[in-house]
């Protein structure tokens, strides 16, 4: 395919079309943010239908102001504005770039120009372009307490009485015949001795020691 370059005449018409459309998103955006210094000021503006930014430059002395587009890009591990100007074909040229930190846009333009806007961090159209600052060191995972191992070693209470109404020893064998076999062994002596009726002898301690 024959590759036609286009004259100097179309790119002029081109830039001239695209120029006005810039200017005409201006008139129907909304102001993010502006500042004026002594070397020059600036605004961004936002245009709701299109969703799209454009920013103005208007150097001091200087009639006409510098109208930037403005598209998001992925870069340094975030989304960041860059601003240029399209070409006629189809390509894109960046003039400068900017970042959001919280409730401020920094702007860093190829002349060297840089302006802090003051905006609202909360816009839902500034949300894409919200990040962690580069150097933001990720905090820690929070590590889970463990519980510490119970000891198999018998407790006390665990032989205390029982809240619960009492109930005689064949009622108590009983029940607990159900779930523990070794129960089937116990008289009313061995009851007595686990609830804290009797003292526990010799004789009756060598029973429980394996």
């Amino acid at each position: 395919m024959q590759h036609v370059n286009p004259t100097p005449a179309a790119v002029e018409a081109f830039q001239q079309f695209y120029l006005a459309e810039l200017d005409s998103r201006v008139q129907r955006s909304e102001v993010v943010g502006a500042i004026t210094l002594k070397k020059g000021s600036a605004a961004l503006f936002f245009e709701p239908t299109e969703g799209k930014f454009t920013l103005v430059e208007k150097m001091p002395d200087v009639e006409e102001a510098n109208v930037f587009d403005c598209v998001p890009r992925e870069q340094w591990g975030r989304t960041v504005m860059l601003f240029g100007h399209a070409t006629n074909t189809g390509g894109y040229i960046a003039s400068g770039h900017a970042t959001l930190d919280a409730n401020t846009i920094k702007i860093k333009l190829a002349t060297g120009a840089y302006y802090r806007l003051d905006v609202d961090g909360t816009l839902a159209h500034l949300q894409p372009f919200v990040g962690e600052p580069i150097n933001a060191k990720p905090e820690p995972a929070r590590q889970e307490k463990r519980t510490p191992a119970r000891s198999n070693k018998p407790q006390v209470r665990q032989f205390e009485k029982p809240a619960a109404p009492r109930v005689d020893a064949s009622q108590q064998v009983n029940m607990n015949s159900r779930t523990n076999e070794e129960c089937e062994d116990l008289t009313e002596d061995d009851l007595r001795r686990l609830r804290g009726e009797m003292p526990v002898t010799a004789k009756s301690r060598k029973k429980w020691q394996h």
